[in-house]
């Protein structure tokens, strides 16, 4: 009998430490920090726009999108 077809590969599953998951948390705050400070550039520079803390980012299709959050506590820099 012929063996189905896997559509995905298999995944092997390891637990981080603490000190581990600490370190991506940082490394992950650190790149929303860098991605702000560039749209942020981008947008004073070119469109005159001045973020504030609840702004956000996005690139779509080579266009950057720039909106207030409601929520303040939300993540500042989307890419």
């Amino acid at each position: 009998m012929a063996k189905a077809k896997q559509t995905t590969p298999d995944e092997k599953q390891f637990s981080l430490k603490a000190i581990e998951l600490q370190m991506v948390q940082n490394i992950h705050e650190r790149a929303n920090s860098a991605l702000f400070d560039m749209f942020s550039f981008i947008a004073l520079e070119r469109l005159a726009y001045t973020p504030t803390k609840g702004t956000q980012f996005r690139v779509e299709n080579g266009n950057l999108f720039i909106s207030e959050s409601e929520d303040k506590d939300a993540e500042v820099a989307v890419a």
